[in-house]
């Protein structure tokens, strides 16, 4: 029982760093309040068991090699930059929220471009590669519990705040949370260019 927690708490610890997905989920659940936010962490921990289904069978048969992840890296870093710039030209403002369809679409997105999050498992599955099938697959769930769990406190945390922000602040969060996005977007094209050429 003390593995399985440990799995879980890792999990948790991997999805706690402010990154693409973490800032809109903060933005949606500033804007539309807790089910847009839940939605989009929903659509990252879609995007992270896709992760570990393509690390599990590319691991086997060489699928997952750095010509890919530094494909992901150019192609992720692209369309953070879009991303956030679009955020600096747009006012947040509390509205109602979207289609789920979208909000999930936008969840996986985010994580499945993001090549930290390959690396990150990568490195998870490293160290218990060498376990039976079945195990694999219990860890791998505690891992995912971790990580909608972190996703739920986010959503509700930020939901419970929103009748309390004030609109500059609002306006300040859009504009770090665009310029955020643009260094991540540009150190995540830089690292998959470094890839490519080496």
């Amino acid at each position: 029982m003390e593995t399985w927690m440990g799995y879980f708490i890792l999990g948790f610890a991997l999805s706690t760093p402010i990154g693409p997905v973490n800032i809109e989920m903060i933005r949606q659940g500033i804007s539309s309040g807790f089910y847009p936010s839940w939605l989009v962490g929903l659509g990252d921990v879609i995007s992270n068991l896709l992760i570990v289904g393509i690390i599990l069978y590319g691991f086997s048969s060489g699928i997952v090699d750095l010509s890919y992840l530094a494909f992901i890296a150019v192609a992720g870093g692209a369309y953070l930059i879009y991303l956030g710039t679009s955020n600096l030209k747009t006012k947040l403002s509390i509205s109602s929220w979207p289609r789920p369809v979208h909000l999930l679409a936008k969840g996986f997105v985010l994580g499945f471009i993001n090549p930290m999050d390959f690396l990150s498992w990568s490195g998870v599955y490293s160290t218990i590669h060498q376990r039976p099938l079945s195990f694999l697959i219990t860890a791998f769930t505690y891992l995912m519990i971790g990580c909608g769990m972190w996703n739920l406190l986010l959503s509700l945390s930020v939901s419970w705040c929103r009748p309390y922000i004030k609109p500059a602040f609002i306006q300040g969060f859009q504009l770090i949370s665009g310029l955020i996005l643009c260094g991540y977007g540009i150190f995540l094209a830089w690292f998959g260019f470094k890839m490519l050429v080496q």
